[in-house]
């Protein structure tokens, strides 16, 4: 069996992201509520090709491809801003 490269993000999967992060207390952007969310200095930005990116409260920018797991994601938020 040939393990099938996973598919990328499709919207539904973005905003999947986007909600589990709104439950846990983070806040959107004003201008762009549904791509930059924030908490603890902690930024969490999805992008138009599907990927994202989450920028630590220190600096550091952790980039996620378009077939990177909405869950693996979430979790990396969360730790960031806890």
């Amino acid at each position: 069996m040939t393990e099938q490269p996973a598919a990328p993000l499709a919207d539904d999967d973005r905003l999947d992201v986007v909600e589990a992060l709104e439950v846990a207390g983070w806040i959107g952007d004003d201008e762009y509520p549904l791509s930059i969310l924030r908490r603890n200095g902690a930024t969490f930005g999805a992008s138009g090709n599907g990927g994202s990116s989450l920028t630590g409260p220190s600096g550091w920018t952790a980039e996620f491809p378009a077939d990177m797991p909405a869950v693996v994601i979430v979790a990396a938020c969360l730790a960031a801003a806890t």
